[in-house]
């Protein structure tokens, strides 16, 4: 099951527009409207006034170190919340 997920979603992104090359393990975010997909960096509570040009936010992923996908869990912390976090509070 956990294959055919990153297959599936790894179909989703191959389909998605971006205009950037990602970083391994890096979070993105995909965004789908009207059967179109939209890999960004932003997060959907970062937009402003919480209206995003790209329809709904789909799932939370990054890639890996063998060029798959995967999505990532909301309990998952990654490196980037704790260095985003030390800046604000440290």
């Amino acid at each position: 099951t956990e294959i055919q997920d990153r297959m599936k979603l790894a179909h989703l992104i191959s389909t998605a527009e971006y205009s950037f090359t990602p970083i391994m393990l890096k979070e993105y975010y995909l965004y789908e409207r009207s059967g179109k997909y939209r890999l960004t960096l932003i997060a959907p509570e970062e937009w402003p006034d919480t209206t995003c040009p790209y329809g709904e936010c789909v799932a939370r992923v990054r890639q890996l170190g063998d060029s798959t996908w995967e999505k990532v869990v909301d309990d998952e912390v990654s490196e980037e919340s704790i260095s985003n976090y030390n800046k604000k509070y440290n």
